[in-house]
């Protein structure tokens, strides 16, 4: 019973002093991560598209509906080829302006006529996320939502 005790001690005290070694170090300033994503609601195939940046990785999540009601399959891509445009067009991106913005414009995926958005979180624990009307853009930050729409369905080319 001794050396199950201290077997058992031994395990949690390795899991409570381990690093964690998942986290984000902020970039341009205090940009943690940035997600900028299109989804259909009343779509079968790969109708979710989200392209994720932080730290020294962009990632196309997607998540395909193969059936009405059925269930879905979650993939990941990386291509980090494309961070250091991301990040340049980020360079200058106004923090003040975009956590004042509005949650939602227009009526997104009204109809299904698709939606998407911007979220932005911040090293201060900040996260801000801007839905709109796909295809639409946000005042001010049109150029960074073009963007991410670019390398967004760019991506979703390549792996489609």
């Amino acid at each position: 019973m001794k050396k199950l005790f201290i077997s058992f001690s031994a395990i949690i005290l390795m899991a409570f002093s381990c690093e964690d070694k998942t986290s984000v170090e902020p970039f341009n300033g205090n940009i943690l991560r940035v997600k900028s994503g299109q989804s259909f609601g009343m779509c079968m195939g790969k109708c979710y598209n989200e392209l994720i940046v932080e730290n020294n990785a962009v990632i196309l999540k997607q998540i395909e509906r193969k059936e009405r009601g059925g269930e879905t399959e979650t993939t990941e891509h990386s291509d980090d080829s494309r961070l250091h445009l991301i990040k340049s067009d980020l360079n200058g991106f106004r923090k003040e302006k975009f956590v004042n913005l509005k949650e939602v414009y227009g009526c997104p995926d009204c109809a299904d006529g698709g939606s998407e958005w911007l979220e932005v979180q911040f090293s201060d624990g900040t996260v801000k996320k801007v839905t709109f009307e796909y295809g639409d853009s946000v005042e001010g930050f049109e150029k960074i939502i073009s963007s991410l729409r670019t390398h967004r369905l760019s991506l979703m080319e390549k792996y489609r």
